[in-house]
């Protein structure tokens, strides 16, 4: 009777355990690694990024993060418009897998998580993400970083800026954007909240409406050299203790549910054993 509790109550934890991380991933509906040097635009969650123009392999944040890409200034030939003729550089569209959701018919709802790398610095406005995905040059990319005074500053002027501690300098760092449009919009660095933007609008300015792209400026310009060494897009908006547990630049992104279930298992089978030898 004693072994068959014990047993039932293993199960118990595998089965809550898996169930958490099950959950967890369920939210995760992108992810891009940039590990494989051959194939930058390789999902590991989800489908392929899309580039245009160029990119090239570098060295991640450390440890397991040992790959990245590098994406520089991408510019077009205004003689060719309205084709996308690349002269320089590259940006990645980003598939979004999430749909309508929030109240709208657009996606209101999700989680853009970027470690990124700015090797030369912030001189000014560094384009982050542009949700329309129309790349319409005439169209001002939707979420920025920028250099303003004593602190580095995220966000866009229609929608709200939040500043950072500090100037981000060249070293690697976890940005994530959670959203959930009419209720709060939130940016955080490593982990740490940096306050909330305009609260918005439903199927507004920071809505999806299909894929979007990465590290472009719709009217060109406010681009710098820019390396990503993970990319992940949630089908919510995360809360701060979810963005707290995702840490900061090169911490895995998706949980490891192999591990809970070996843990649990090596009980269950501990358990086993303990009630053979009595």
């Amino acid at each position: 009777m004693r072994f068959t509790s014990k047993f039932l109550a293993l199960a118990c934890v595998l089965v809550v355990g898996l169930a958490y991380v099950s959950q967890a991933d369920a939210q995760l509906v992108g992810l891009w690694e940039f590990e494989d040097a051959g194939n930058l635009t390789a999902a590991t969650i989800g489908s392929d990024l899309v580039l245009t123009g160029s990119d090239a392999a570098v060295a991640g944040s450390g440890g397991p993060d040992t790959g990245a890409s590098a994406l520089d200034l991408f510019s077009i030939d205004v003689n060719q418009l309205p084709n996308i003729v690349p002269t320089g550089g590259g940006f990645y569209t980003v598939p979004n897998a999430i749909g309508a959701n929030g109240g709208g018919a657009r996606t209101n709802a999700f989680t853009l998580v970027m470690d990124v790398k700015f090797p030369g610095g912030v001189p000014g406005f560094i384009a982050l993400a542009e949700f329309d995905a129309d790349l319409d040059p005439a169209s001002d990319s939707d979420y920025f970083l920028d250099e303003d005074g004593a602190n580095d500053r995220i966000g866009v002027g229609s929608e709200g800026y939040v500043e950072t501690v500090g100037n981000l300098g060249t070293d690697w760092h976890r940005i994530v954007l959670s959203v959930e449009n009419g209720v709060k919009r939130t940016t955080y660095i490593d982990g740490t909240d940096l306050g909330d933007h305009d609260l918005g609008s439903i199927d507004g300015r920071w809505s999806l409406d299909g894929d979007f792209e990465v590290f472009l400026d719709g009217d060109l310009g406010e681009e710098e050299l820019t390396y990503v060494s993970n990319l992940a897009l949630f089908g919510s908006a995360l809360s701060a203790n979810q963005v707290a547990n995702l840490g900061g630049a090169g911490r895995q992104i998706v949980p490891e549910p192999s591990s809970m279930a070996l843990i649990v298992l090596f009980g269950l089978g501990l358990s086993a054993t303990t009630r053979r030898k009595r």
